[in-house]
């Protein structure tokens, strides 16, 4: 499961990157955090550690992708994507967290 994990991640991932419009983008970065939210701690604890490493490259380039469109929105629009930034980073430390867990309670080598 940890493939499929990792590529719906990349999906959404993509899908932030190709974004060419403001409304885009945010939709983009939504789903990409409801992507996250939406893992199952199975799922994720099956992740190696080179999925572990892919999701989390994954999350860094949304997030200087989130970066490099914050001063072209409005406030209001810019502050919701800065905390998407946050939210982003709290949902990768849980998938390295659920991942951790798994590995010491002996699930995975």
């Amino acid at each position: 499961m940890s493939a499929d994990v990792i590529a719906t991640a990349a999906d959404a991932a993509h899908r932030v990157r190709a974004a060419d419009n403001g409304r885009d983008f945010r939709e983009a970065v939504r789903h990409f955090r409801h992507v996250l939210s939406t893992m199952p701690e199975e799922s994720l604890a099956e992740v190696t550690p080179v999925g572990a490493h892919q999701l989390e490259q994954l999350g860094n380039e949304v997030i200087e992708c989130i970066e490099v469109n914050v001063p072209q929105e409005t406030m209001l629009e810019a502050r919701g994507l800065v905390d998407a930034i946050y939210q982003i980073r709290a949902l990768l430390e849980e998938a390295a967290r659920c991942r951790l867990l798994a590995t010491t309670n002996g699930r995975r080598e």
